[in-house]
């Protein structure tokens, strides 16, 4: 879990007073992935094309470590 978001949580759970109690809320990795569009509204086109390229990197590399685990 990103530490901005176990941040989040610690502050909604109490290290500040309940905000929010924990049967209140759910954490969950089901969800739909947002589209483009969505994400645009809130992030930069900047970002966003760094962290295509970003992903796309470590995709590769995580291919290359797979390859070089299996001896190609």
């Amino acid at each position: 879990m990103p530490d901005r978001v176990e941040s989040i949580l610690k502050s909604i759970d109490g290290e500040e007073g309940n905000l929010i109690f924990s049967w209140e809320i759910m954490i969950s990795s089901e969800f739909e992935r947002a589209n483009l569009e969505f994400l645009s509204r809130v992030h930069s086109a900047k970002y966003l094309a760094f962290i295509n390229d970003l992903s796309k990197e470590l995709e590769s590399r995580e291919k290359g470590t797979s390859n070089d685990q299996n001896g190609e």
